[in-house]
């Protein structure tokens, strides 16, 4: 329910403006006061729901916008921005199991990482999100220009945002593709720092 109050679809503004509009048309014609003021009324309405739904953001818009920040900070080599956006006790794993066990390892990892690939210009392809209670999961395809190469290297990835006291913190990254490697055998693509 919320979701149409903070992230309407187009047609739900437009279709009870409509409304609005006809109100107040069919009033205006009647010279029936009560009508023409319902009519502005729900127009109005669908104003302030238009504008709700663009100021206002869901739990899963501020989820899927810090997603793209820890990609941008990977990309950009801001690594106190990734920092600010990891939890403490945040965790990097591969489906078989653990990479990396907390949030400086895993920035440490990041920047071998983009040193030892040369690691550039990462786009994010596709973009999903669910949410369950109080977690977040966003799904992560990206492609990356990487030096050893000079190929673009397409990678998959899952963020797990848990909502904590302080809202939003990402708790847990998996890798879910690295090229044409799953499971074990990405596991050697992942530095020790």
């Amino acid at each position: 329910m919320t979701d149409l109050l903070y992230d309407p679809p187009w047609y739900l503004p437009a279709a009870i403006a409509a409304l609005g509009i006809y109100l107040f048309i069919h009033g205006n014609r009647r010279q029936d006061g009560k009508i023409r003021a319902v009519g502005a009324g729900v127009a109005l309405l669908a104003v302030a729901l238009f504008f709700v739904g663009r100021v206002m953001e869901t739990d899963l818009e501020i989820a899927e916008k810090r997603s793209r920040q820890v990609v941008d900070a990977v990309e950009k080599h801001d690594w106190n921005a990734l920092r600010s956006l990891l939890d403490p006790k945040a965790s990097v794993a591969v489906p078989n199991g653990p990479v990396y066990s907390n949030r400086d390892l895993i920035v440490g990892g990041a920047q071998m990482a983009t040193e030892q690939f040369g690691i550039k210009n990462i786009r994010v392809l596709s973009l999903t999100s669910r949410q369950d209670d109080t977690m977040i999961t966003v799904d992560i395809d990206a492609l990356s220009d990487q030096g050893m190469t000079g190929q673009p290297f397409p990678t998959s990835w899952q963020f797990e945002w848990q909502e904590l006291s302080g809202g939003w913190t990402l708790m847990r990254i998996v890798c879910l593709k690295i090229g044409q490697e799953s499971g074990e055998g990405m596991r050697r693509s992942f530095p020790q720092p």
